[in-house]
């Protein structure tokens, strides 16, 4: 059922598919994704530390206010912390989320077109989760903009990740769609111009 390889014995946190898609574009998700402050296992002591710094990063749900976020999120890791200990938050940063305006019947027919053309089947689309700070910014200002946002993450491409590379099939493809798509687009501003 999953294409991404799981360690023998590890699920994912739903084995419903319809769930799982919620969850990655519409739901909230949290994740350390950094930490400063902890010893290398291999020297460890059995000592206390006296500080650990983390990492964390939110992504928010499409519709969610990023100041809202931000003001719960410090509430929450602030508000009773275990033993007294202090917490403190710095270089905090919050957009807020966003959600793709429906595409105009001309863009979603010419990115329709390149799909069958280089790819060989109708395009398709997937919910990303809603808090990519820059879509809410360009949609602020321009709010009657068209939005595609695509990327050349083909097979085996780990997004990211340390071994992040290009699959040069899949961006010979991709770009080939983008040409193609741009020239449409080219053509409609051409001909609503005209009239």
């Amino acid at each position: 059922m999953y294409k991404f390889p799981f360690l023998e014995g590890v699920k994912p946190v739903s084995e419903d598919v319809l769930t799982s898609l919620i969850n990655r574009g519409w739901k909230a998700q949290i994740e350390i994704v950094g930490a400063d402050g902890l010893p290398v296992a291999a020297t460890a002591g059995n000592v206390l530390r006296p500080s650990t710094t983390v990492k964390i990063s939110m992504r928010l749900g499409p519709c969610k206010n990023g100041k809202e976020a931000e003001e719960a999120m410090t509430r929450l890791l602030t508000k009773d912390p275990p033993y007294n200990s202090k917490v403190t938050i710095n270089k905090l940063y919050s957009f807020n989320g966003w959600s793709a305006p429906v595409l105009h019947e001309f863009l979603d027919s010419a990115i329709n077109n390149a799909a069958q053309e280089f790819f060989g089947a109708k395009y398709s689309t997937i919910a990303e989760g809603g808090s990519i700070p820059l879509m809410n910014l360009l949609q602020e200002l321009w709010p009657k903009g068209q939005f595609m946002i695509t990327g050349v993450l083909g097979p085996l491409s780990n997004a990211h990740g340390p071994n992040e590379f290009l699959h040069l099939e899949y961006t010979r493809r991709i770009t080939c769609c983008m040409a193609y798509i741009l020239g449409k687009v080219s053509e409609h501003v051409q001909q609503q111009q005209a009239k």
